[in-house]
């Protein structure tokens, strides 16, 4: 197949944005077409692709210097790379739609680190069937999707910034041959691609739905933060404002609250909406996460400065990631750990001062670790602290009866996380120096 490298003129812009949100969704009678030429352009060329069979990559890359790749087998989507948050997308994904799965468990060796890890990752949860078919494709789709919605964003806001003058907006080449995963066996079946003209009209409609809302101007891929935070006291009841404090900290995006949430994206933007147009919160840029090595992940070697090793033991990502940030901002270390069953070697090798454990787990619950935990001689006295959604008077007897010495319910909050944190490090570390001087005696 000949290479497409043709620059393409892009004329008008669409007129829809600033209308009101529609409040009822028809999709029997699907939203009337916003006049997106840029993006329609952009679309014939990649079902030009799609009519030829194409299997290789298609690389975009707009003048202002943002790129993608889109992966097609025999003119069906396969995958897509590229954007701000690849790996944040890709831990939201798995988060989402197969959380038991343990991707993070799946070290990547050197020769695996290359551009499409994540799909590599896919395959290899496949083929260990650790994955359903339905899993797959859901991931597939809602990745494909996400890029493909960044670069209709991405195309509007550069023709906007260009005021609707004819010029080129970016350009498409096309590599025959190339794959998401660079092993000849982790190729995904065909009934795990996505054909081209269904997936493009779906984008199209979440384009449309986010710009009727008034949201074109947002990027899901920004963190909302509070700047004003005595004024938004002062319009919100207590409760809600607690919970809004909470989640528009700064370090999870619009996409990552949604999931956290169980919210669709929209409707988690219009909520917020008021306040950001108020000047009241602010949405800023976020640093992408480290890309997964390991089932723990392992704290840095201390420094003199460290305030002590910390454990985080939860099946969740998002709960990991949120305590993992709010300890280490505070100058802890802190030692992750998402498959229990990696837990106590883990323990063991790292020998953390304090111990935060989720009490509901697949596999091996919270009671369960808690009590392997303290039949450990160098843990029996090493504080636990049990993460629970469920306060019940139960849970609690029960937890103290194998070993637990204290509880936070979520969702997570840094001051009371800081607060056990404070609590049972510094007894650890009061504890230390009568102990060392016992044995001297």
């Amino acid at each position: 197949m000949n290479q497409l490298a043709r620059p393409l003129n892009c004329v008008g812009r669409s007129e829809a944005t600033g209308l009101k949100m529609l409040s009822v969704m028809n999709t029997k009678n699907p939203l009337p077409a916003l006049k997106l030429p840029f993006a329609t352009q952009l679309a014939s060329q990649l079902l030009l692709c799609a009519k030829h069979k194409l299997t290789g990559r298609v690389d975009l890359q707009l003048v202002s210097g943002q790129q993608w790749s889109l992966y097609m087998s025999l003119g069906n989507l396969v995958w897509a790379s590229g954007g701000v948050h690849p790996i944040r997308r890709w831990r939201r994904l798995v988060a989402s739609y197969c959380p038991q799965a343990k991707a993070n468990a799946i070290g990547l060796r050197e020769a695996d680190r290359f551009e499409c890890w994540d799909y590599h990752i896919l395959t290899i949860l496949a083929q260990r069937q650790a994955v359903s078919d339905e899993q797959i494709l859901a991931i597939v789709q809602a990745l494909v999707a996400e890029v493909l919605f960044d670069i209709v964003q991405a195309l509007d806001e550069q023709f906007a910034s260009q005021q609707g003058l004819p010029t080129k907006l970016f350009e498409i080449q096309t590599q025959t041959g190339l794959r998401p995963s660079d092993t000849h066996t982790c190729i995904l079946r065909r009934a795990l691609t996505l054909e081209l003209e269904p997936t493009l009209n779906r984008v199209r409609r979440s384009w449309e739905e986010w710009v009727r809302a008034g949201l074109s101007s947002l990027s899901p891929d920004r963190a909302p933060t509070i700047v004003r935070p005595q004024q938004l006291q002062r319009q919100l009841p207590e409760k809600v404002y607690k919970n809004l404090r909470t989640l528009a900290d700064g370090r999870r995006s619009l996409r990552d609250l949604a999931v956290l949430m169980k919210r669709d994206m929209p409707g988690v933007a219009r909520s917020l909406l008021p306040y950001i147009e108020g000047n009241l919160i602010e949405l800023v840029e976020l640093p992408d996460l480290e890309r997964p090595e390991n089932a723990a992940r392992s704290p840095s070697p201390k420094t003199p400065s460290s305030r002590g090793t910390i454990a985080c033991i939860d099946d969740s990502f998002q709960v990991c990631t949120q305590l993992e940030t709010i300890l280490r901002d505070a100058g802890y270390d802190c030692l992750t750990v998402q498959d229990p069953l990696q837990a106590l070697p883990s323990l063991l090798q790292h020998k953390p001062e304090l111990i935060f454990l989720d009490l509901t787990m697949p596999i091996i619950n919270g009671y369960e670790l808690c009590s392997q935990i303290r039949r450990i001689a160098q843990f029996q006295d090493t504080p636990i602290v049990i993460l629970t959604g469920n306060d019940g008077i139960v849970d609690r007897v029960r937890a103290k009866i194998v070993g637990a010495s204290d509880f936070v319910n979520k969702p997570v909050e840094p001051k009371k996380i800081l607060a056990t944190a404070s609590k049972y490090i510094v007894r650890a570390v009061e504890s230390e120096p009568m102990a060392m001087g016992n044995e001297k005696n």
